[in-house]
């Protein structure tokens, strides 16, 4: 990673100079992405700054979004009450929210009970969000990969990934994963629908989990890449957590689910799993990037043996009950 690192010390500047009215003592790192600094102030907020000017406009953006979509949601997620602030002390302005306890998906091992209370708690919150009307959210990017061109560019820029995830993969699966990023044959239809409100970053490290014992979802946080698109993008981003199967889980849940979304999202969870075991092993969490590299190569078995089947993918399968009684 590179950028700006924003030290407790930095931070603790700006909130006397930013906050004069208010009092501050304990300010510390709290976690480290590519593009944000979140830092843990009292044990009660969280602080994030950016890491680079470019990421400035995006967490002003979730900022005003937050304001606008937080209580519409089931699930807990950030609700700014600081920000955006400037401060000398810092580049970029930065913006505080309560804490969100809880425990990251990424640290817990998708069992089956935690699969499925994760399925029904994600469904539910995704079929509110991209139910939101959109049409007073401003300067949102549209990520609609309208077109296969679009789905090609997106498979392109992960393939960057390759050689170092490589590493991580059974030979066979590296082979196979050469030939699922060279090959334009099945490259599923795009999206033809209304863009809809999406997430577009729900990975492992952005769904909290009240406890190891307690599957209730207790904050999905990072919404600065919040954009207007396929709903599949944000089905597909916790597949790699879990296992290929997992898919399934979770659009049992989701009403309105088609055979479109399954398609496109099974191809979108193919390219990212790339990214997120990549992502893994940046930061030291090799252990989690081993278990994706076996779903990875579930996805990459999957996606050919339908595609042998029937050039459009074949049927769609019958989807287990998803049950509410969480």
């Amino acid at each position: 990673m590179s950028g700006q690192d924003t030290t407790p010390g930095a931070l603790a500047a700006a909130l006397v100079e930013a906050l004069p009215d208010r009092s501050f003592s304990d300010v510390r790192p709290l976690g480290q992405g590519w593009d944000f600094n979140a830092l843990l102030v009292d044990g009660t907020w969280v602080f994030r700054v950016p890491r680079k000017p470019e990421f400035e406009p995006e967490l002003i953006r979730e900022i005003d979004l937050m304001a606008r979509i937080a209580r519409r949601l089931p699930v807990p997620v950030p609700e700014y009450a600081f920000g955006p602030l400037r401060a000398a002390a810092l580049p970029f302005a930065f913006g505080g929210y309560p804490f969100l306890d809880g425990i990251p998906l990424v640290d817990l091992e998708p069992t089956p009970e935690r699969r499925a209370a994760v399925a029904r708690q994600l469904g539910d919150c995704m079929a509110v969000l991209h139910a939101i009307p959109t049409a007073d959210l401003e300067g949102l990017p549209d990520t609609s990969y309208a077109d296969k061109s679009d789905l090609l560019d997106f498979r392109a820029r992960v393939k960057r990934f390759l050689p170092a995830v490589s590493g991580h993969l059974a030979p066979e699966t590296a082979e196979r994963a050469r030939r699922f990023f060279e090959d334009e044959i099945r490259i599923p239809e795009p999206f033809a629908g209304s863009p809809v409100l999406r997430h577009t970053d729900v990975h492992c490290g952005h769904l909290l989990l009240r406890s190891e014992t307690d599957a209730t979802v207790s904050g999905v946080i990072d919404w600065s890449d919040a954009s207007l698109g396929d709903p599949a993008g944000d089905l597909a981003e916790l597949v790699p957590w879990a296992s290929a199967d997992f898919l399934d889980e979770l659009l049992a849940c989701y009403p309105g689910a088609s055979r479109g979304i399954r398609e496109r999202a099974h191809f979108i969870a193919t390219v990212v799993t790339f990214a997120e075991i990549a992502w893994l092993a940046d930061v030291g969490y090799d252990h989690v990037a081993a278990r994706m590299a076996v779903v990875v190569d579930e996805l990459l078995s999957a996606y050919v043996e339908r595609s042998r089947s029937d050039p459009a993918h074949g049927p769609r399968p019958r989807l287990p009950p998803c049950t509410h009684g969480w």
